[in-house]
């Protein structure tokens, strides 16, 4: 995995732009060139990515991003990091106040589904990450994911079937909902189909609730 000197370089550099001072005149321009940077990361990867691409889509000059961004790398990890907050927050309040079920996980991965649905950069950069896009950039899963992955799978455990393993359980649910939003189900002539179309999410979140009454124990 990562080198201790590299996480710390990377995660510095999040960790002084979120400490930075910023006026309200000057949050919408950096909003904008995040969230530009989200969808551009998330359709084409990373590394396919440069930063006058991101300038140029932005509506900004490299000047502007660089005011805003020190690097790339600083880019990424506010993308990556800000999605990752907004999905947190909603798996929280799915738990919140009561011991979880399998009904739990089905609102659970629900909200992930939709929350999937209305971010699809999130689940590409998640892909494009374990095919080693942004490789260069250290300590992203330490530092930002692992803690929602770790409360999932305690989460899972205490409720998985007999003889389940639950932190499988837990990822066969992520990789389903990730791969039926690439393609769809397939047609006739094995062609991808939209997944927001609403028969097809449907009939995607049917099985998917299936699946998790097989998987999780029943209240």
């Amino acid at each position: 995995m990562s080198t201790q000197s590299g996480s710390h370089d990377n995660m510095g550099e999040r960790d002084k732009l979120e400490k930075s001072d910023m006026s309200d005149g000057e949050e919408a321009p950096k909003d904008r060139i995040r969230d530009v940077t989200g969808r551009l990361f998330g359709e084409l990867g990373y590394d396919a990515v440069s930063t006058q691409m991101i300038a140029d889509a932005a509506g900004f000059d490299t000047h502007t991003v660089a005011d805003h961004y020190p690097s790339k790398a600083a880019l990424y990890l506010d993308v990556l990091g800000r999605l990752q907050r907004l999905w947190t927050d909603q798996m929280a309040s799915v738990f919140a106040g009561h011991e979880p079920a399998a009904d739990s996980v089905i609102t659970l991965m629900d909200r992930y589904l939709d929350f999937c649905l209305d971010h699809p950069e999130y689940p590409r950069l998640l892909m494009f990450r374990w095919m080693s896009d942004a490789s260069d950039i250290r300590g992203a899963e330490e530092q930002i994911l692992a803690p929602t992955v770790t409360e999932s799978v305690k989460v899972a455990s205490r409720i998985a079937a007999p003889g389940m393993d639950a932190e499988a359980a837990m990822w066969t649910l992520v990789w389903t909902i990730h791969g039926y939003l690439q393609a769809g189900f397939l047609d006739e002539a094995a062609r991808p189909s939209p997944p927001e179309d609403p028969a097809m999410l449907n009939r995607f979140r049917s099985h998917l609730h299936e699946l998790i009454r097989m998987l999780f124990a029943s209240t």
